[in-house]
């Protein structure tokens, strides 16, 4: 009889590794599609940035699981729902403060500044997407001017894949602490 208690350690830490896989793979294709827009001109690609959207869904889906384990609640995963090929961000885009939390964990620091970091750069990225008077595709422009946020987008996803990651390494640290909590026994063989 398999024992449900020990799969959701297994199930949440593998949705949220799949999360930064998916985010690992879209920033290669974000680089090729950069690298293709350079090459080809900007009128023949639509600039959507799946990277960053592939890089928030890890860091909000990384930090919602740590979250809710430290709730004391035991998801079995962790879902972010996707719509025309992206992921469903939520509505506020603020990423949970954990500094309570994990205040015994060691990389709690570095977690409360990157979470600075990606709020700087979503603010950075709406401020530029605002002052941008066409958000409709460029047709006979240089890539640069293709993108015109390209960097605030670029810091975003960056700081919130390096955010993604540490909250992972967070949720590791309590998931290994709750299955000792729960399984002595396992941890003495």
């Amino acid at each position: 009889m398999p024992d449900t208690a020990y799969a959701w350690f297994t199930s949440l830490s593998d949705s949220v590794s799949a999360l930064g896989a998916a985010a690992r793979e879209h920033r290669a294709a974000g680089e090729a599609a950069r690298s293709a827009a350079r090459r080809l001109g900007p009128n023949r690609l639509l600039p959507v940035d799946l990277h960053e959207n592939a890089c928030l869904a890890y860091a909000y889906g990384a930090a919602e699981s740590v979250r809710l384990v430290c709730r004391g609640e035991r998801p079995r995963h962790i879902e972010m729902r996707r719509h025309d090929g992206l992921y469903v961000l939520p509505p506020t885009s603020l990423l949970p403060d954990l500094t309570r939390a994990l205040a015994k964990w060691p990389g709690n620091r570095h977690l409360s500044w990157l979470r600075a970091e990606v709020m700087r750069h979503e603010f950075a990225a709406s401020v530029a997407a605002e002052d941008d008077p066409s958000h409709d595709y460029p047709t006979d422009h240089e890539p640069s001017e293709v993108f015109p946020a390209s960097e605030f987008t670029a810091n975003l996803a960056d700081s919130a894949y390096a955010y993604g990651e540490v909250a992972e390494s967070a949720l590791n640290h309590l998931l290994l602490a709750a299955r000792a909590n729960h399984f002595p026994e396992e941890d003495a063989r």
